[in-house]
């Protein structure tokens, strides 16, 4: 009788083997259908998910997707999150400077686009107490940014919780009560002061031409694919929710009018928090991130356009 009952266990462990190996297989490989994909890539529109297919001439190979792995970010959980406030009417630079104990020079420098008349519903970001955020360039290195703003490397460690001397590009930096003239820095103006969508986790497909593992062609990738696992969506910047809904290929989508003629696209969402027409501040919450639309695994497509013409989003990230 034992001896049955632990054949049985081992046909029923080797029947188990089989059958997660063969799950495994089948999850490896994307759904090879073309006819599901007439809707997503045309030969002329740019507005299908976000792909624009290039040319006809190609070469049938093989190409894996090259995933980026995970980073682990060293985020402070002792300090103060950077917050943003909307101007009101009745606001100066020096009532804002003052509700907030920060100095008009630490305000201007981190609002470079800010301008003696405020205007009403103007973002600013504060923040945390009197410091400034520094965004890591190429180039840069913890004691070279200590030597630029007169601090010690060991201050920089403490207030930004590092546990080391490395940094990375794009990193945000806060520098308590600097002491130096912010005016002769260098601070560039810019058009489109993006705010990241979604905490950073790395990209799965970067912006522009690549050749498409199951169409076996070139084609145009009008955004970047952000790593995002059904997290919260947050707005770039402040405007005017142009469109929410659906649309084909890019699932349930969320498209925002900025100024100077700016939009930004979120697409492939899982649920949808904002309404067409609503007015949306800079890092307000409007979507969770999923997988709708034309996808193989939940991601965040996002797209800058400029006048209608797509923009790679990392140019603003540098």
């Amino acid at each position: 009788m034992n001896k049955i009952i632990k054949m049985l266990l081992i046909l029923l462990l080797m029947f188990n083997m089989f059958f997660a190996y063969n799950t495994i297989k089948i999850l490896e490989k994307e759904v090879i259908n073309l006819n599901d994909f007439t809707d997503y890539y045309t030969e002329s529109e740019a507005d299908n998910g976000g792909y624009q297919l290039l040319s006809l001439d190609f070469k049938v190979y093989e190409k894996k997707y090259i995933i980026v792995s995970e980073e682990k970010q060293e985020e402070s959980t002792k300090r103060s999150k950077v917050i943003y406030y909307k101007v009101v009417s009745g606001d100066t630079l020096g009532g804002i400077s003052n509700k907030f104990a920060q100095s008009q020079m630490v305000l201007k420098y981190n609002n470079p686009n800010i301008e003696k008349d405020l205007k009403i519903d103007e973002e600013l970001k504060i923040t945390p107490g009197n410091s400034i955020s520094y965004r890591v360039v190429k180039g840069d290195s913890l004691s070279g940014i200590a030597i630029k703003f007169e601090k010690t490397v060991e201050e920089l460690k403490t207030t930004n919780n590092l546990a080391s001397n490395t940094i990375r590009l794009n990193q945000t930096l806060i520098i308590n009560n600097p002491k130096i003239d912010l005016t002769k820095i260098s601070k560039n103006k810019k058009e489109f002061d993006v705010y990241w969508p979604v905490p950073w986790k790395g990209i799965t497909s970067p912006f522009g031409r690549r050749f498409h593992p199951v169409l076996k062609r070139w084609i145009g990738h009008m955004g970047v694919d952000l790593r995002a696992h059904y997290v919260d969506v947050k707005s770039s910047e402040s405007g005017t929710i142009k469109y929410a809904g659906w649309m084909s290929g890019y699932g349930k989508i969320i498209i925002i009018r900025h100024s100077k003629g700016y939009e930004t696209r979120y697409a492939h969402l899982n649920k949808i928090k904002v309404n067409k027409g609503q007015r949306v501040a800079r890092g307000q919450l409007i979507a969770e991130s999923g997988k709708t639309g034309r996808v193989t695994g939940p991601h965040l497509h996002y797209e800058i356009r400029k006048n209608g013409t797509p923009i790679n989003p990392m140019k603003f990230f540098k």
